[in-house]
């Protein structure tokens, strides 16, 4: 806990003083995020985005290169927690975009909440945006056709075990 609080006064300097990416990639060394991309390069793109304020995105077509997008609002709207969490969950889409070759939305998401739940060496996110994201993981999961539901059933019933 010491840890993380340290960290985050690191981070939230960083971002007070307008760097946000060199925040963001301090997150991603701190954290070892860059586990989740497989080896996948990460380009990230920082941007104002006043309507999109909480935006965190992949894009790029699937088997190559791809983009971390994240709105400097973002770093400053989520709690600690969550804004570490929503990089991490990001960066697993780079490895199922890029190394995988994932084509299924829901599946890719469905995977990406998994991490964002299952992941015990980030610091926690706060109550209410865990009820957001098991909703996402539920509608997700809902969407995946029969047999890899049935698959992927132990996973789901993993994240369950929590609440």
């Amino acid at each position: 806990e010491a840890k993380n609080e340290i960290i985050k006064s690191q981070f939230e300097k960083l971002r007070n003083n307008g760097k946000y990416k060199d925040a963001v990639w301090y997150l991603i060394n701190v954290y070892d995020l860059k586990r989740n991309t497989r080896g996948a390069p990460i380009t990230l793109v920082l941007k104002h985005d006043p309507f999109e304020r909480e935006d965190m995105h992949v894009s790029g077509s699937i088997g190559y290169l791809q983009y971390v997008h994240i709105s400097n609002e973002a770093l400053y709207l989520n709690d600690f927690g969550a804004i570490v969490r929503s990089i991490g969950h990001e960066l697993i889409h780079v490895n199922q975009r890029q190394n995988l070759k994932m084509t299924n939305h829901y599946e890719r998401e469905f995977f990406a909440y998994y991490y964002t739940f299952m992941a015990r060496d980030l610091p926690d996110a706060s109550d209410e945006l865990k009820l957001i994201w098991l909703n996402q993981f539920f509608i997700n999961y809902n969407n995946l056709c029969v047999s890899k539901k049935i698959l992927y059933k132990p996973l789901y019933n993993n994240v369950l075990n929590l609440f």
